[in-house]
């Protein structure tokens, strides 16, 4: 799975939070919401 996300997101956060507590194995993709 890969996760996009943005460093400073909430939302981001809780999920990589619940992949975690679950055992899901993801690759995080960052992306700056300021450049596009």
């Amino acid at each position: 799975m890969i996760l996009h996300g943005y460093w400073r997101s909430g939302t981001s956060y809780r999920t990589r939070i619940a992949l975690n507590l679950k055992g899901v194995e993801y690759r995080q993709a960052a992306l700056d919401l300021r450049t596009g």
